[in-house]
């Protein structure tokens, strides 16, 4: 019985950063080597699960199985108070959101490969990233402290960049990409065994309602593309939440938004180069002694509001129709800890929502006919070749 309702979570770019940092802290909780949620625990709910299946979904091979090979490392290290290593799988997975035939594939395989999921963490993307406009940020540190390290006016963002889709680089890779996936996985996720199933969307501090415009939906214009995306990621979580709360068959499935504090990822690392993302980890370990509980720096500590929403009882959790993430936040000796977060109801834009969700859907509908399509004709043609 335990093993017919183990988890079955779906992290996206989990090989680095705050998704290394969810595959790693969720496999650790489960194992009892971090301190105990404070939940109540049912057996009809995700928090009473034993074991679990973590699909590590990924862009590199190589990557991805260094990552599982890191995850099994830290799980030994831990000492396995649990014994979970007998009753955890982890299955590194293709996928490429900078392709949304990568995307309909992976989900197409999970659907042939899983009778259901779980938790599905919407994690991945990209920033495009340019350059540092130096005396801004100079004048910004200056002028505003640490608050110039989680809202940093200064990182200068290229324009204009697209996928081979031809779609928004930043839009198709944070935004698109994982709505497709929520479109396919859902018949997965209302056969979750549990009471209920879990889509969890890692957005950020930065999340702009300034940087978005709705005639620029796939923010080929937007200066701060990567801003502007994590906004319309939380346009999406909150609207699809409610969404699948009005409907009976779906009523179970939850979507959340959660962000993980300021970190050091190699998101910027490229744009910084080595001794300049040195030097910024200093400053943001700085910044966290200086008495700032948004500078977690580690992506271990950053996961941690992302693995309170996935495990902790749902009655502990936001009600349907109340814009909130949850943050990751640490104390200044570095003890880390999720925290809840309202968001402003001039942040939370009904309409912007709506729109937006309606060009996914259009969108959405188009390329799985495609896909669809293409897919048969390639079986087909292989079919003949075989014949002849």
């Amino acid at each position: 019985m335990a093993e017919e309702r183990r988890l079955v979570v779906i992290v996206t770019g989990a090989n680095s950063g705050v998704g290394q940092g969810i595959c790693e802290r969720l496999v650790l909780q489960m194992a009892g080597a971090l301190p105990p949620l404070d939940t109540p625990i049912s057996q009809e709910d995700v928090s009473s699960a034993t074991s679990i299946t973590l699909i590590m979904a990924c862009r590199n091979k190589k990557r991805a199985a260094a990552a599982r090979t890191k995850v099994l490392d830290r799980l030994e290290q831990s000492g396995d108070q649990e014994r979970l290593r007998e009753r955890l799988r982890i299955e590194p997975e293709d996928l490429d959101l900078g392709s949304l035939h990568s995307v309909y594939r992976f989900c197409m395989n999970m659907q042939h490969k899983y009778g259901y999921i779980t938790h599905l963490f919407l994690n991945a993307g990209t920033g495009n990233f340019t350059g540092v406009n130096w005396p801004l940020a100079a004048w910004q540190i200056v002028t505003e402290g640490t608050h110039a390290l989680i809202y940093p006016r200064y990182k200068v963002q290229g324009l204009g960049a697209m996928t081979e889709d031809g779609y928004g680089l930043v839009w198709q890779t944070c935004v698109f990409g994982h709505f497709m996936m929520v479109r396919l996985l859902a018949p997965l996720l209302v056969k979750s065994p549990f009471s209920d199933a879990r889509v969890i969307w890692t957005t950020s501090v930065e999340a702009d309602i300034a940087a978005f415009e709705t005639d620029d939906w796939q923010l080929f214009k937007d200066s701060a593309p990567y801003d502007a995306a994590k906004y319309q990621q939380e346009l999406l979580s909150f609207s699809l939440d409610q969404e699948f709360a009005q409907q009976a068959e779906t009523r179970h499935v939850r979507s959340f938004a959660i962000e993980p504090g300021v970190c050091a990822t190699s998101i910027y690392t490229e744009t910084l180069g080595w001794f300049l993302d040195k030097a910024m980890i200093l400053c943001l370990h700085l910044c966290r002694l200086a008495g700032s509980p948004t500078h977690v720096v580690d992506p271990f500590k950053g996961a941690v509001g992302a693995i309170y929403v996935a495990l902790v009882a749902l009655s502990l959790l936001p009600s349907v129709g109340e814009p909130t993430r949850y943050g990751a936040r640490c104390h200044w000796l570095g003890q880390e800890y999720p925290e809840k977060v309202l968001i402003d109801s001039k942040h939370w834009d009904m309409k912007k929502a709506a729109d937006l969700k309606d060009n996914c859907n259009r969108l959405c509908d188009s390329l799985v006919q495609k896909f669809k399509e293409e897919d048969a004709s390639e079986m087909n043609g292989v079919a003949n070749e075989k014949e002849n």
